[in-house]
């Protein structure tokens, strides 16, 4: 267990936790690595230097004052999630409690006292959320020219990936007399699609965008399958669908 606690310790610099380490597993059947897994995250009253940047302060916490004027929310999930976190070395982090501010671009740890820290993403590789029905929103560091940032994965098999960049703007408030306008929270995305681990292209969600780079033949077969099964291609559950049924042969 002295052991155990010492890597964590060295991984977290010098986090002073109590961890339950899971069975070790295959992390799958095409890479052939081994992952540690660890659940039950917990920290004493110390705390100490942790993996997470720093405790929530005043000047946050001010910021949230001020979310409550705004229209809207700039959170991912309006109540903290439980999800999981993948360190840059391949252990996970199971049953974390997590809120993404994406206005700020925080992402926020609860700890088991109920006390708050930003996370420091620079040790994350994956952040994984869970919804009530088990269904993961999977937040993944994506484009090398923005280490930092952390991108919704749509769709990934070894040929393609399919995602989203989702982010939140305030459209101030007016007051023109009679008419006025509330400050709003507004959600935003971008979408984009890699072929092959080549450039990153953005894309719009239309059939001309999203299908440059394929072949003739799979698009010619998208486009079939789109009109059989009565798709509109706007929405990227659209896409994600299609690329689910046809592209199977090429799933990691």
């Amino acid at each position: 267990m002295k052991i155990l606690l010492s890597l964590i310790v060295t991984s977290f610099f010098s986090l002073t936790i109590i961890a339950q380490e899971t069975d070790v597993k295959e992390a799958s059947s095409t890479d052939k690595k081994f992952v540690r897994e660890y659940s039950n995250l917990s920290t004493n009253n110390s705390f100490g230097q942790t993996f997470f940047n720093e405790p929530i302060g005043k000047s946050y916490e001010d910021s949230r004052l001020t979310y409550k004027e705004i229209k809207g929310s700039p959170y991912l999930t309006e109540q903290p999630s439980l999800g999981k976190l993948v360190l840059n070395d391949g252990a996970i982090i199971n049953d974390v409690l997590l809120q993404i501010d994406l206005y700020k671009g925080f992402i926020i740890i609860t700890r088991n006292d109920g006390e708050e820290f930003f996370l420091d993403k620079k040790q994350i590789w994956e952040v994984v959320l869970f919804d009530d029905e088990k269904n993961e929103t999977l937040l993944k560091r994506m484009n090398p020219e923005k280490p930092d940032q952390f991108y919704i994965k749509l769709y990934e098999d070894d040929g393609l990936t399919f995602f989203k960049e989702k982010y939140v703007t305030i459209r101030e408030g007016e007051n023109h007399g009679l008419a006025q306008t509330e400050p709003k929270f507004n959600v935003r995305e971008k979408h984009y699609i890699q072929h092959n681990g080549g450039s990153i292209e953005k894309v719009k969600l239309n059939t001309k965008e999203v299908f440059l780079g394929f072949s003739a033949e799979e698009v010619a077969s998208f486009k079939d399958y789109a009109k059989s099964n009565k798709l509109k291609l706007k929405k990227e559950e659209s896409f994600i669908e299609l690329f689910k049924a046809l592209r199977s042969h090429a799933k990691k």
